[in-house]
């Protein structure tokens, strides 16, 4: 086991070397894109060759991750998107890694080991792996379900809860993923079984490009902004467009009952809060207070996408804090994709692509969630059928 463990950190840290050192290539100062020719050309075998240098005598489990990484960097050329060659090697770098950690690798320490977390980078412990804040600043980090026990105190810890130096967490859940993460650097005392995450970079800019076409993704001033953390605004926008109830909000006269929602030149976050409200489908965190600019969770987002569909916690559904494996047993979302958005922190990259995905999900009644939205005249199959014909690549 501890050989198997050690070629498979090799062949990780050869990936990363293979894809700095090939992409750095590709563009000029006039032409600073990487072509689609490029990328088939060049960077992927030349990649290809570095790869199975790395793993000629790796056993059969460790070439399998070899192509489940290759085959995430091949679905770069699925993408309508140009990448600027500067942030080619750190996209192909970052796909890579992240594919190897979807597919389970990790790291063991069979006594404690000082894992050092930079700002922004997760860690994840397997069940019976113990945690211990040594130095700066964490929190829990994962499925807000997955059960963490502080064996300090005897009680059970959840996501989200900052971390007391000295303190054993061990996690006792083998089913949702569970670990800590920090914001300005931390370093973590670790037994068993773990994955360090660097800090999360947007994965699916395609499925952004697909949903703006429908009009059901807009953006910012600033673009699509898809590295940073969604809000809760955000995600009630995003989760009345995929109800087909824009139209019905912005048009909305009703009382708002919150008064900390920004000021847009439309007036919209009052009618959109406000017609959410009134119809039940939202809640804020005082009588007063929405909270229109703190992140919203993975949890949170599911538990819209699923209201889209049909579904209900009242009707016993599901329960939000459950609400990603609530997804993937209702077939939303697989047990991969499950896993991979888990993994990592919940931004608009990820709200994004399960926007993407609960569109070709079915309702509880049965109904696709796009053939609801096109007999609601959101938008029409033409339009469905053309946002995804630049090839939205699937986790998986």
């Amino acid at each position: 086991m501890a050989l198997k463990r050690f070629i498979a950190a090799s062949l990780a840290v050869m990936l990363l070397a293979a894809a700095a050192s090939i992409a750095a290539g590709g563009g000029t100062g006039a032409d600073p894109v990487a072509t689609l020719g490029y990328i088939e050309k060049k960077v992927i075998p030349q990649f290809n060759a570095k790869l199975d240098a790395a793993v000629s005598s790796a056993e059969p489990e460790l070439a399998a991750i070899r192509d489940e990484a290759l085959r995430a960097i091949n679905g770069l050329d699925t993408s309508n998107v140009q990448i600027n060659s500067s942030g080619l090697d750190r996209q192909i770098e970052y796909e890579a890694y992240m594919r190897l950690m979807d597919n389970g690798f990790m790291l063991t320490a069979k006594s404690p080991v000082t894992v050092r977390l930079a700002a922004g980078e997760r860690l994840i412990v397997a069940e019976g792996g113990e945690m211990r804040l040594v130095r700066g600043a964490a929190t829990l980090a994962g499925e807000r379900a997955a059960e963490i026990v502080n064996v300090t105190s005897a009680a059970l810890n959840y996501a989200s809860l900052a971390m007391s130096t000295g303190t054993r967490y061990v996690v006792t859940d083998g089913e949702r993923l569970a670990g800590a993460e920090t914001a300005s650097g931390a370093e973590i005392l670790v037994t068993g079984n773990y994955q360090v995450l660097p800090a999360v970079r947007p994965r699916h800019t395609d499925a952004a490009f697909a949903l703006r076409t429908l009009g059901v993704m807009k953006g910012t001033g600033n673009g699509f902004v898809l590295g940073r953390s969604a809000t809760r605004l955000e995600a009630l926008i995003m989760f009345l467009r995929l109800l087909g109830e824009e139209d019905e909000a912005l048009v909305y006269t009703g009382e708002c009952p919150f008064d900390d929602l920004p000021v847009w030149a439309g007036g919209e976050p009052p009618k959109y809060v406000g017609y959410a409200y009134s119809k039940g489908y939202t809640k804020g965190v005082s009588a007063s207070c929405f909270d229109p600019d703190s992140p919203a969770t993975e949890e949170m987002y599911m538990t819209f996408i699923l209201r889209a569909l049909g579904y209900s916690e009242d009707a016993g559904d599901f329960d939000w804090a459950d609400a990603p494996s609530a997804a993937e047993r209702l077939g939303v979302i697989t047990g991969f994709e499950h896993d991979s958005l888990s993994r990592q922190s919940f931004i608009r990259d990820s709200m994004a692509y399960v926007s993407w995905r609960a569109l070709s999900a079915k309702c509880k009644n049965g109904t696709v969630l796009a053939e609801k939205l096109m007999d609601a005249g959101t938008f029409t199959e033409r339009q469905y059928a053309a946002a995804g014909d630049g090839g939205v690549r699937l986790l998986g």
